[in-house]
């Protein structure tokens, strides 16, 4: 099997897997209202004090950003659906948006839905909340300040140095 065959095939795959963006306007778009409710977790998961606003807007464009180019249609449309079927809870519970919302009351409804399997919130609360949030740790972790501050990071204690002189004696992969 030649080269351009075989990574032909390895696209092809990853294409049905979902880890390769399709093209030609199939994926959906978080819209705005989406990403305020994202942007409003993510200081309730991660808590305020730990990122600061600027930093969960950064968190959710990214995290918007990922769940619109490497999730699968399927798992966008869930989201998607998990999302408006909790402002629509709001809504008709407390007449408002969950970002409007007073913070004890947003805590009380994440904490509710992390622990509710009878899904008294909306159908699949459970599903959905634990969703979002492995996202929001993924894209948090992955992000500068998460690989920084919060993981241990180490560098390594050397420098870069593009091109080395080597002898005839000097093996390569000793350096």
């Amino acid at each position: 099997m030649n080269r351009r065959l075989s990574l032909e095939l390895l696209m092809k795959a990853a294409f049905l897997a979902g880890a390769y963006p399709v093209f030609g306007g199939t994926k959906l778009k978080v819209k705005s209202a989406i990403f305020s409710l994202y942007e409003s977790l993510i200081g309730l998961l991660l808590g305020s004090d730990f990122v600061s606003a600027t930093e969960q807007a950064k968190l959710a464009s990214y995290m918007s950003r990922y769940i619109d180019t490497c999730l699968l249609l399927k798992t966008q449309i869930e989201l998607d659906h998990g999302a408006k079927a909790l402002e629509q809870f709001c809504q008709s519970n407390f007449n408002s948006n969950f970002i409007l919302l007073a913070k004890s009351e947003q805590i009380l409804l994440v904490e509710q839905m992390f622990s509710d399997s009878d899904n008294t919130i909306f159908k699949n609360a459970e599903d959905w909340i634990y969703s979002i949030r492995a996202i929001t740790l993924f894209c948090y972790f992955s992000s500068q300040k998460g690989a920084t501050v919060a993981l241990e990071y180490l560098p390594i204690p050397s420098k870069y140095i593009g091109d080395i002189p080597l002898s005839s004696t000097t093996k390569a992969w000793s350096l």
